[in-house]
């Protein structure tokens, strides 16, 4: 599994069933991790030997992965690119509809599970920033429901009522 980095370099980020000498050309994508970004950002699942890679390039990455056959898949999450699986066979077919929709759908869940797991660290540093600029705000800060009672309320608007934000959360 490759994954972009802050430089929009795609960096291996886990790898199964591949030997110490293999995942070390891992590592570098085999020396083609622009085919690579470039076939996965074409959205569609590429079998490597095809005709979408050139014949002594194919050669090459089945030779150094130790694999009969590659499957590229890219991990998509809403039409963005995440990153890109390369999905290695030793000893059996993977060229067959079973084995293509198994890795689109493989592709589509690690890009959803990803995403999501992007989204949610946005919205831990989001409410970070919040309670930051809450909690250190110089105003007094409440927030009320619709029915008027107080669901949140900051240090500073407790400190001039002469209570505990505790005290606050809950009163009308």
């Amino acid at each position: 599994l490759y994954l972009y980095d802050d430089d929009q370099r795609l960096v291996l980020k886990h790898q199964i069933g591949f030997s110490k000498s293999e995942t070390a050309r891992l590592q570098s994508a085999f020396g083609y991790e622009r085919l690579f970004a470039e076939l996965a950002h074409q959205g569609k699942i590429v079998l490597i030997p095809s005709g979408a890679v050139r014949a002594e390039t194919a050669q090459q990455l089945i030779t150094e992965s130790g694999s009969s056959s590659l499957l590229l898949v890219p991990v998509l999450w809403a039409s963005v690119v995440q990153g890109v699986m390369l999905l290695g066979a030793r000893d059996i077919d993977i060229t067959g509809e079973d084995a293509l929709s198994f890795a689109r759908v493989l592709g589509a869940q690690m890009g959803q599970a990803i995403g999501l797991a992007q989204s949610f660290g946005n919205l831990a540093a989001s409410e970070q920033r919040y309670r930051t600029l809450s909690d250190n705000a110089n105003d007094g800060i409440t927030i009320l429901s619709v029915d008027g009672v107080i669901r949140e309320s900051n240090r500073r608007m407790a400190e001039m009522l002469g209570c505990t934000t505790d005290e606050l959360v809950g009163r009308n």
